[in-house]
């Protein structure tokens, strides 16, 4: 089992732009660095850590839902592919149903 990350990446006003998951967050930062336009309007980094990747994923899926960053394409269905995976749903329901 590994750790995985659920990041937030804030501008200098405290303005969420974008909710993401990583269990080397540093290296996908990188990766966002070289890739994505809005990486300069990023002033704030937030980690919070998960047990596993399943739980990251329900966790990104409630942030973006409930937290509206800015950035993330698909704001209303993250990753829908990823909750084909009965794992991944039933947690999605424990979470929802609390």
């Amino acid at each position: 089992m590994q750790h995985t990350a659920l990041y937030r990446l804030y501008d200098a006003g405290g303005h969420l732009l974008y909710v993401g998951i990583a269990s080397q967050p540093r290296n996908r930062w990188g990766n966002h660095a070289t890739l994505k336009p809005w990486w300069p309007e990023v002033a704030e980094k937030r980690l919070e850590w998960h047990p596993d990747r399943w739980y990251a994923l329900v966790a990104e899926h409630m942030a973006i839902i409930n937290e509206n960053p800015r950035y993330n394409r698909d704001r209303q269905k993250p990753k829908t592919r990823t909750w084909r995976n009965k794992d991944a749903a039933r947690l999605l329901d424990e979470l929802t149903a609390a």
